[in-house]
């Protein structure tokens, strides 16, 4: 077995240390790397809000873009909003816009709004909701043609979220929360360390919010009681939160992007490439995700994420790559895989069956000098011994593993 493990090792070396392509963010140019408040998503259709720049759209997942500001008289966008088949833009000073032919053309539609800086929008089922910049909620049951007061009078309402029938909305003064469509508000901030909302986001039945010092909470029983969730936040001022299934984002003010695989339990960065660390905002299209930054609109496909998460305090007493005996082997569930990283390289930590075949891939990007662990679930797979191989470099190491059935 020790030479067959020699011999495969050698293969796959060979096989994957040519045309190695990093995992990293990518610059699309969009506006000419101008400042990008807000980002929304249709399909492959991507639209860009800007500070007195107005509004960017691309056709082809970020690839090219075209301003698209007929009709807009205020181009100082804070927030995009894709409801049904329209598209909304929240502005500061000009209200809320309205465009019914994707973003070709821009409506004002503000009557009955004593609060014209839109900070952001949701919806529930006719009803659309809009917060403000201390004008509270506005609500419309027309699509933005009427508004009318929705509560939260003076406060300043930076995100609103929508958990089944229930509203939620935050600002710098804290959370509210509303099962009546706005009717009445109750705060709800038991276990918030930091009241000073900056984003939410509803994933896998639970409630995220973002806060600016104090980094993310999580609610399990609809905003009753609320947890910090920041393993692996090294950057706690948060600006924007997305999900896509399983994966929650994170962008930060400074920090860059980091993601969570396991609902908020842990968070990785994921910064390779990313020039500028100042997150506004965070959306998904199709099979890439996108980043808007003080330097235009950045993108990075979404299947590099994975489970990886550093120890902390460890780098800077490496000196050899590093290959430990996962935990627990034999493997029954799921097992735990450490390594260890000498200097700043592209790594590959690959799982292969007895006959040679990749069955998983468990890292593939960029780390820096530090030791590592990873979680492997072994799903669907048949008992048997299994190769783990990590490669950094040019330079391999395998073990064994046994899976049991």
């Amino acid at each position: 077995m020790k030479n067959y493990l020699q011999i495969i090792t050698l293969v796959f070396c060979l096989f994957t240390t040519t045309n190695v392509l990093k995992a990293q963010w990518t610059d699309t140019q969009c506006p000419n790397d101008g400042k990008i408040t807000s980002l929304a998503v249709s399909g492959t259709t991507i639209f860009a809000g800007a500070p007195d720049e107005g509004i960017f759209r691309s056709f082809n997942s970020g690839t090219n873009w075209v301003k698209t500001n007929v009709g807009m008289s205020n181009s100082t966008v804070n927030t995009l909003a894709i409801i049904d088949e329209n598209l909304f833009a929240g502005t500061s000073g000009g209200g809320v816009l309205v465009s019914t032919n994707n973003g070709k053309t821009w409506k004002e539609v503000n009557y009955g709004l004593s609060n014209l800086n839109i900070e952001s929008f949701a919806s529930i089922e006719n009803k659309l909701y809009v917060g403000t910049s201390g004008g509270g909620l506005y609500v419309s049951y027309d699509n933005g043609e009427n508004w009318i007061d929705a509560g939260l009078a003076n406060e300043p309402v930076q995100a609103i979220a929508v958990f089944g029938t229930d509203l939620f909305a935050g600002g710098d003064l804290g959370l509210y929360h509303s099962d009546n469509n706005g009717y009445t508000w109750n705060p709800v901030n038991t276990g918030l360390s930091n009241t000073g909302i900056t984003s939410m986001v509803v994933s896998q039945s639970n409630l995220f919010v973002g806060t600016y010092g104090g980094g993310i909470f999580r609610s399990t029983n609809n905003g009753l009681f609320w947890k910090e969730v920041n393993i692996g936040l090294s950057n706690l001022n948060v600006l924007s939160l997305s999900a896509d299934g399983s994966n929650l984002y994170a962008g930060t003010s400074g920090g860059g992007v980091f993601v969570s695989t396991d609902n908020g339990s842990t968070w990785t960065e994921m910064n390779v490439g990313l020039t500028d660390t100042k997150i506004f905002s965070i959306a998904v299209a199709g099979t890439n995700l996108y980043v808007g930054t003080e330097q235009g609109v950045w993108s990075r496909p979404t299947s590099e994420t994975t489970a990886l998460y550093e120890i902390q305090g460890s780098t800077g007493l490496l000196n050899e790559i590093g290959l430990d005996q996962n935990y627990p082997n034999p493997v029954f569930h799921e097992t735990t895989i450490g390594f260890g990283v000498p200097r700043s390289e592209f790594v590959r930590l690959k799982i292969f069956n007895q006959l040679g075949k990749e069955v998983a891939t468990l890292v593939s990007e960029e780390l820096s000098e530090g030791t590592y662990e990873v979680i492997w679930g072994a799903e669907n797979l048949p008992g048997g011994v299994y190769v783990y191989q990590l490669q950094v470099g040019a330079v391999c190491k395998s073990k064994e593993l046994l899976l049991i059935r």
